[in-house]
């Protein structure tokens, strides 16, 4: 496994453990729920890069007696626990700047909550620069989930420090509370596509539709040696993609022919995507007996 995809959430946890302290002292000195709503979210950004830590960590273990298809659907429920977890913090947010509206309450002591947010803005920018890097060169979806969540909380840095600059030079303390509504919102808008992928890859969710193309493609193609082909299924766990067919071959064709046939398709289908580990399956059919299977499935 790549060191970046075990560094990177450790990297990540540090980082909001950081931010933790810094908004949350700050942020009841100076009376800010936008800052102190910040650090709740950077308080479960530290526990779920806890998380994903140990995730990818055994997601990587290769398959054993237990698990004989290895633990990579581990990263899938690391992913949907922390959209979970991103979204009930988003309605905790959204409450409590709701009530502070209501309440007209006042932020007092805004430079400091300036100084602090500009040290996070700029902390977390550099961290997703960072995790894009590891993300894009790896292909890990829990490092693409830390990578857009933190790129949230980049916008709601930002947001809160414009928040800040207004309530100290124009008094416009509302916008406290309701930057902190915003920045719950945006915050459920990002947990969506998390608790999406990875109940995709819990659920054996099919490989993106351009690469079944591509296979279709390779087993059709008129070198391949293959008659035709059935019962294709595709899935992903992890950064490995699973791939069952039936190959079928001409009556009259020799077992070790088939087989090498069989050989060089699988090598033109890992070569879709090499960064990828590829668990190829296919049975070697003499005649189509698609029609037989689905009778058989149709019976249970």
């Amino acid at each position: 496994m790549d060191d970046g995809q075990r560094s990177a959430p450790v990297i990540a946890g540090a980082v909001a453990l950081v931010l933790v302290a810094v908004k949350l002292t700050v942020g009841f000195y100076s009376g800010s729920m936008a800052l102190i709503a910040s650090a709740a979210d950077s308080g479960l950004d530290f526990l779920v890069s806890a998380f994903n830590a140990y995730a990818i960590h055994n997601a990587g273990k290769p398959s054993d007696d237990r698990y004989n298809y290895g633990r990579g659907k581990l990263e899938g429920l690391a992913a949907f626990l922390e959209g979970l977890v991103i979204g009930l913090s988003a309605l905790i947010i959204i409450g409590t700047a709701a009530l502070k509206l209501a309440r007209q309450d006042t932020v007092t002591h805004t430079t400091p909550a300036i100084w602090v947010m500009i040290f996070s803005t700029v902390l977390t920018a550099a961290l997703v620069i960072y995790l894009r890097m590891v993300s894009k060169r790896t292909g890990n979806l829990v490092i693409k989930a830390d990578s857009l969540h933190y790129q949230i909380d980049l916008w709601t840095n930002m947001g809160i420090l414009t928040a800040l600059f207004l309530i100290q030079y124009i008094e416009l303390h509302w916008l406290d509370g309701a930057i902190s509504i915003l920045i719950g919102f945006m915050i459920l808008k990002g947990a969506h596509p998390l608790v999406r992928d990875g109940a995709n890859m819990l659920l054996d969710r099919a490989l993106d539709p351009k690469l079944i193309q591509e296979i279709d493609r390779i087993i059709r193609a008129k070198d391949s040696g293959v008659a035709d082909y059935h019962r294709l299924k595709t899935r992903q766990a992890a950064d490995i993609f699973f791939v069952d067919v039936h190959l079928v071959f001409n009556h009259d064709i020799s077992l070790l022919a088939a087989h090498r046939h069989s050989e060089r398709v699988e090598e033109q289908i890992r070569a879709l995507a090499p960064k990828h580990t590829w668990e190829i399956n296919c049975h070697l059919d003499p005649e189509d007996d698609s029609q037989r299977d689905k009778v058989l499935e149709s019976q249970h």
